[in-house]
């Protein structure tokens, strides 16, 4: 069985990813849970996935969700800030890291999975815009392996159109995207 740390848990994709687990409770164990600030939704997953861990970004919602759970759920140890983020991302026990928390806020943990040799699915274009060459060179020396680099609507929209977009505005595009997966897709197309 794969066990997993969904970062972003409260979001869209985290719920999406969760949904798909929940109906493979066979397959996969939710190890850990990560979100921003949303303790109302965090506390009804711990509930239903019942992870060894949670790691809320914001101290004083952590304090918060640690107290509630702590008569229902003792033995799920809840974590804060980017150190929480970054622990669950090296726990030992985690197979898979969905990385869904929006903005670079995902560059650390995500570094630490990659350098834990974690499988990676990356949903956040930030950290490839701001780091995807220290991501690829990451990726090299280890063991880890990115899923899927990341393709959120904007990126997938812009590259299923490209025969619609003037050759400044190509030239454009070449200079400005960052994002390493939309960079090779619109290679492949030219």
């Amino acid at each position: 069985m794969k066990k997993i740390a969904i970062f972003g848990s409260t979001g869209s994709i985290g719920r999406s990813t969760l949904k798909i687990l929940q109906e493979n409770r066979d397959l996969y164990e939710v190890e850990a849970l990560a979100a921003a600030t949303n303790i109302d939704l965090l506390e009804k997953q711990a509930h239903i996935f019942k992870p060894k861990k949670i790691a809320v970004f914001d101290d004083k919602q952590a304090k918060e969700l640690r107290k509630r759970l702590s008569y229902h759920l003792p033995d799920i140890k809840v974590l804060s800030s980017i150190e929480g983020l970054v622990e669950i991302a090296k726990d030992i026990d985690v197979d898979i890291v969905m990385m869904a928390i929006s903005g670079s806020i995902a560059l650390m943990p995500t570094i630490e999975a990659i350098k834990s040799d974690k499988v990676i699915g990356l949903a956040n274009k930030e950290v490839l815009v701001a780091a995807g060459e220290i991501i690829n060179k990451l990726l090299k020396k280890s063991k880890s392996g990115v899923v899927d680099k990341t393709l959120d609507y904007e990126i997938e929209t812009l590259v299923m159109n490209l025969y619609k977009i003037t050759p400044e505005m190509k030239k454009y595009i070449w200079k400005s995207l960052h994002n390493v997966q939309a960079l090779r897709i619109i290679r492949e197309i030219f």
